[in-house]
């Protein structure tokens, strides 16, 4: 399993001509391979008392500042876009500096192994190149997708781009010695960043992999905004519906569709 940052996947290509006559599968991560409502909802409140707090360190502590940030908080929610951009916008806090707290947490409380996912994606193997696609970083697509057992399936994870560190003690202690120059250093504004659901993160996806009949290519999420636009750009989009009652448009299903 390799990993790539969407942004760097723009400037080169795959040559994968060996599995040319193959198609393929692009795979979001986060509630379309796994299911945790309590994952999600511990995530959210941690982000939400931690953008509290450090919104209190900087601006001054008091009930004024805890009402107006936790109010920021959930508007930002609402507007549906990721957490990371409201921690960026609105507080003293870098990109990387944000995936190394918050995208870097113990998960096997909530993710565990999946044998039935684990058969699909050996059948799926068999038939085509599979990737995945996800605004989160290496640090959490690598941890998630060891604990469902299914990493070695992934031939490239194109995720968000961070610089490297180990931990986000040595990034901070880089971002001191450079002076606040840490995430000036990797581009990482937000107008530089390849993203879902921008086109140009698909496309530089798809231009890595060499593919030019997107036709070929199934692509799995969650989210519905990112299905709009990989269908508008000619790919096969399916939303998956975690809740969704009847359980058809639930991953497996829909795998076992596919591969029927």
């Amino acid at each position: 399993m390799n990993f790539l940052s969407m942004e760097d996947a723009e400037k080169s290509c795959l040559d994968m001509k060996k599995d040319s006559k193959k198609k393929i599968i692009l795979f979001d991560i986060d509630h379309t391979l796994y299911y945790s409502p309590e994952l999600a909802e511990f995530e959210k409140e941690l982000k939400r008392s931690e953008f509290i707090r450090i919104y209190n360190e900087e601006n001054g502590s008091s009930e004024q500042n805890t009402s107006k940030a936790n109010s920021m908080f959930t508007h930002h929610l609402k507007k549906g876009r990721p957490i990371c951009d409201l921690f960026v916008s609105h507080l003293a806090m870098g990109v990387d500096e944000y995936f190394y707290r918050y995208d870097d947490l113990e998960y096997d409380k909530y993710i565990k192994k999946d044998s039935e996912l684990v058969e699909i994606f050996e059948l799926l193997s068999q038939k085509f190149r599979i990737y995945a696609i996800t605004n989160s970083s290496s640090l959490r697509c690598k941890k998630i997708l060891e604990l469902l057992e299914i990493s070695k399936f992934f031939d490239y994870v194109f995720c968000a781009k961070v610089l490297k560190f180990d931990n986000v003690d040595q990034y901070l202690k880089f971002k001191k010695e450079s002076k606040g120059e840490a995430s000036n250093s990797a581009s990482l504004d937000e107008k530089k960043r390849l993203l879902k659901p921008e086109k140009g993160a698909f496309l530089a996806v798809l231009r890595f992999i060499c593919n030019n009949d997107h036709k070929l290519i199934h692509f799995y999420d969650d989210i519905n905004k990112n299905i709009i636009v990989a269908n508008e750009i000619g790919l096969i989009g399916t939303l998956v519906v975690n809740e969704d009652p009847t359980g058809e448009k639930c991953i497996k299903p829909l795998l076992n569709k596919l591969l029927a």
